[in-house]
């Protein structure tokens, strides 16, 4: 696989936790994602490779944005189309396009606009890309012991159910208010979920996080110092995930 075609699974997967196609009431369309300003970045990254767009950033509440207003939603809609997962990030997608079509660009065939029904998997970089979306690495103490934890939310709760199918997981989900969680500190499982972002890496500063829960990991059940190093890796997570 090339390191485009890698890129933009990854922006897929990112754009379906973070990212949102708008209209205003001017009826100016455009494609946003929206990143605390200590990954503004990866929002230039994002711009490199489409090519086009601004990075635009509010200091006061440390938040970037790059965003597409332009005509390039031709290009947007070749990349997103056929590749986007989650319900609601495809019915938005679809009303998006339909708008264009209907006041902007009426040769945008909306019977080619189609959601990828695939299972999620970790033959691409989709799943990292959501990841550093909705994704979270932490540690936490149950009595004496170090509890390594992954979780990830989501309004869907299909999408949790292929992630755990993946990670062999049953009954690792449950709903908090109006979102499910899929939580595991299982041990398989953070060895699958090692191995597939060892290969697929992540790009926002969650990175730092998931180089410390990885190093507890690796250190579970080998060192007789375990719990006193795991401590340090515990406020370094913590802090990380705190200021994403």
């Amino acid at each position: 696989m090339n390191n485009k075609q890698q890129f933009l699974d990854w922006l897929i997967g990112f754009t379906e936790g973070d990212g949102s196609w708008f209209i205003r009431k001017n009826q100016t369309v455009g494609f946003e994602i929206s990143q605390h300003s200590c990954d503004a970045s990866l929002l230039y990254l994002i711009k490199k490779y489409l090519g086009y767009g601004s990075v635009t950033h509010n200091s006061k509440i440390s938040i970037s944005r790059y965003c597409l207003t332009k005509n390039q939603y031709n290009d947007i809609i070749n990349k997103f189309n056929s590749r986007l997962k989650s319900n609601y990030r495809f019915y938005q997608f679809y009303s998006w396009c339909s708008f264009i079509h209907s006041n902007i660009d009426n040769t945008i065939d909306l019977n080619s606009i189609t959601k990828d029904n695939s299972p999620i998997n970790f033959d691409n970089a989709w799943l990292s890309g959501f990841i550093d979306a909705e994704g979270c690495f932490r540690i936490a103490i149950d009595k004496t012991r170090p509890k390594l934890i992954f979780e990830i939310s989501q309004k869907e709760i299909e999408i949790l159910q292929d992630i755990a199918k993946i990670l062999s997981l049953k009954n690792n989900i449950r709903k908090d208010r109006n979102t499910y969680v899929l939580y595991t500190s299982d041990y398989f499982a953070r060895n699958k979920l090692i191995n597939y972002l060892d290969k697929f890496p992540l790009k926002t500063k969650k990175l730092i996080s998931y180089i410390n829960w990885k190093k507890a990991h690796i250190l579970d059940n080998q060192d007789p110092n375990y719990l006193d190093k795991i401590l340090k890796f515990k406020l370094n997570i913590h802090n990380n995930v705190k200021n994403i």
